[in-house]
């Protein structure tokens, strides 16, 4: 994942997952951010076809897939992220109702943030590819949860923090894992990885010009970003 500033998101992914017990499948489907455009798409080493229309990506592999099949999917894309893209279950219009109602506008309509001082890319806005729909999402019998395992390194400006998933680990320049304390910049950028060791069911990025503090309780480092 390289972010620069709030200009650009690249992403460079390799994507595992295990297709349903009984069921052949002719397409994969996922939700990803209307805002980034896939440059490249491979299933298990072949080239397939994909749509990519109003947050949907509508995968075609060159052969149906087996059931129960572990798959191998590898995306390329890169653009900037539609900050307002989220999907949801109901709709209220602020501009009808009563003005008590039309203060919920006060909290925003933006799903994450990207722009050249702060950027948060926030779970919901699908800045990575979900699997599925987010519609319906709210039934564990139909749609459970999933829960996965995540391994991303992370590129940002020189001067950046970066919060995430897990403990933050700087990345040397010959990809191995750099002292703590290490800011690991070079090639005029920070490096950082992101792999908890426990699975995850979401993930987001925060990154900014923060201001860090942090101490270590009983083994237990705790970390707090300013930010202006």
């Amino acid at each position: 994942v390289i972010i620069d500033h709030g200009d650009r998101l690249e992403l460079d992914l390799k994507i595992r997952a295990q297709t349903p017990a009984n069921e052949v499948l002719d397409t994969i489907l996922f939700t990803f951010n209307p805002g980034l455009r896939v440059e490249a798409l491979t299933v298990n080493g072949e080239m397939a076809s994909w749509r990519h229309e109003f947050g949907l990506l509508d995968i075609t592999p060159p052969s149906a897939l087996t059931a129960d099949s572990s798959i191998v999917i590898d995306l390329k894309a890169s653009g900037t992220p539609n900050t307002t893209f989220g999907y949801l279950d109901s709709a209220r219009n602020l501009l009808r109702g009563t003005s008590t109602g039309a203060q919920l506008g006060l909290l925003g309509v933006d799903v994450s943030v990207f722009s050249a001082d702060y950027v948060a890319l926030m779970p919901g806005s699908r800045w990575l590819p979900s699997p599925g729909t987010d519609v319906p999402n709210d039934d564990a019998r139909t749609h459970p949860v999933d829960f996965f395992e995540i391994d991303l390194a992370v590129t940002i400006p020189p001067a950046w923090q970066v919060a995430g998933p897990g403990r933050r680990q700087p990345i040397a320049e010959n990809n191995d894992r750099a002292a703590d304390g290490d800011p690991a910049v070079y090639g005029g950028r920070a490096h950082y990885r992101f792999a908890p060791a426990a699975v995850v069911p979401m993930v987001g990025l925060i990154t900014a010009h923060f201001e860090r503090r942090a101490m270590n309780v009983s083994g237990v480092e705790f970390e707090l970003h300013l930010h202006p």
